[in-house]
């Protein structure tokens, strides 16, 4: 609260759907979205569904937050005072909003920022003793996100008679997400599932066409108070329409798209907070994979790393169960008319793919599919449901594993300086022929631009001259 109170506080407003109130007409695009896919019923289902210890942790959490606001008035803004005090359900609801509406689906706008964000993405290295110089397993905890708004990280560290852990959290979470212990550590990465689909609905007068007949919608609305510059509040409405898929999204002559997304269609995902909580308190390799069985942490690979040398990938979260479908056909538009379709389960962890101590002695991931977590493959797509995952592997994945692959011994000052590099892969696969095809050349600027390239020592570094013209 001390670093980031208005930031936290206005991100319960925008979790509540009620930020358009409170600070303004920008937020309207935002709020509806929340109300469309009825966060707060969510996350007041998922508070009911927490355990006693866990209640009890976030509602310690929400009273310290209240503490300070009461003790330091003077650090709280006055467009967001009105806003406290916050409650328990807010912080679940935070949570919902950042995990469904940012990261699994999200407006136009959250999908552009977030396929932004997926495009810079993140690294997770684990290397086992035998690979490592020190003889000491190594883990590179390495998230990519913007510094700024919900994907603010907290550093923190718990200290109790059972436990240690260091590590990060976004703001306004009471759990560290990404961490250590004595014994282990964790960190996610964006991984390549499928949680959100998109249904064709046949419309047919107030309703829509499902398996030979009219299905009505369920229908709500919801009046949301927009404050204006002068500080007056109007009234916009907010009307949902919700199918057996999900709410509905868009809307064209006779037809509509619904959104199935899992959390909010099927089984409830109510429990990552108990995960973070165990997968912190775990001693062992036996203890964290306990930890992480129940599966509630979707959207993200977990890699692992342990004091007794056991690494690990796990294609952590939830993808739906379908019956028919590859990663293609499941990322378009399918029909809705038919309960063929529409998913009702989700797979458990045991159906993930999972890499866990290769024979190479490392892993990887960095926002590619789980088949590449170490060479040679461990974990073949084949052998899996071809909607799990795609099954490319791009550019910084392969960088990736090169540096991991070409050293069989490697020092800590290596992996920090691994970690730090700005080589560009695509430089050392065509750069060659590109400055053979320019040395025939007989433009003046083709061999000036050869010669900066010649000199260009491929990485990608800010003051980089090379990397510029390389990339353009």
């Amino acid at each position: 609260m001390r670093s980031h109170s208005d930031l936290m506080l206005r991100l319960v407003a925008q979790a509540r759907g009620r930020a358009s109130e409170y600070l303004g007409d920008a937020y309207v695009g935002e709020d509806e979205w929340v109300w469309t896919l009825d966060l707060g019923g969510a996350s007041a289902r998922a508070w009911q569904a927490q355990p006693a210890d866990m209640r009890a942790h976030i509602e310690s959490f929400v009273s310290g937050i209240n503490a300070f606001a009461t003790a330091h008035p003077e650090l709280i803004g006055d467009s967001v005072r009105a806003i406290l005090p916050v409650q328990p359900v807010d912080v679940l609801a935070h949570l919902a909003r950042v995990q469904y509406a940012r990261f699994l689906s999200g407006s136009d706008r959250v999908r552009a920022e977030t396929r932004a964000w997926r495009d810079r993405g993140s690294n997770a290295w684990a290397v086992a003793p035998v690979r490592a110089a020190s003889g000491h397993t190594l883990l590179l905890q390495n998230p990519h996100l913007p510094w700024s708004d919900a994907m603010t990280w907290i550093e923190a560290e718990y200290q109790t008679p059972e436990m240690n852990v260091s590590g990060a959290a976004l703001v306004l979470s009471p759990m560290l997400q990404i961490a250590f212990n004595d014994s282990l550590g964790w960190t996610h990465t964006v991984n390549t599932q499928d949680g959100e689909d998109l249904y064709e609905l046949t419309l047919s007068g107030d309703g829509y066409l499902y398996d030979g007949a009219v299905r009505a919608f369920d229908a709500s609305m919801h009046v949301m108070r927009v404050r204006q510059k002068d500080g007056s509040l109007r009234d916009d409405t907010v009307r949902v329409r919700r199918s057996v898929h999900g709410p509905v999204i868009a809307d064209k002559a006779g037809k509509a798209v619904a959104v199935a997304l899992i959390g909010l269609h099927g089984p409830a995902l109510d429990g990552s907070l108990v995960q973070w909580w165990a997968m912190g308190r775990a001693r062992n390799f036996g203890e964290f994979v306990a930890a992480i069985t129940p599966n509630h942490v979707s959207g993200q690979n977990i890699t692992y790393a342990d004091h007794a040398g056991h690494i690990g990938m796990f294609y952590g979260g939830n993808t739906p169960i379908h019956t028919r479908g590859d990663r293609a056909f499941w990322g378009g538009i399918v029909r809705g008319d038919s309960s063929a379709l529409l998913w009702t389960a989700l797979h458990s962890f045991a159906d993930m793919p999972k890499t866990v101590d290769p024979p190479s002695g490392w892993v990887q991931n960095t926002n590619d599919p789980p088949w590449w977590a170490t060479f040679p493959v461990v974990v073949k797509p084949g052998d899996y449901p071809s909607y799990i995952a795609t099954r490319n592997m791009a550019l910084r994945p392969q960088r990736s594993v090169r540096m991991l692959a070409g050293d069989s011994s490697i020092t800590w000052n290596e992996f920090v300086e691994y970690k730090n590099s700005t080589r560009m892969e695509l430089a050392d696969r065509v750069l060659e022929n590109l400055l053979g095809v320019a040395t025939t050349s007989s433009s003046e600027t083709v061999q000036l631009a050869a010669g900066i390239l010649g000199r260009w020592d491929r990485s990608a570094d800010s003051g980089s001259r090379g990397a510029v013209l390389f990339t353009a």
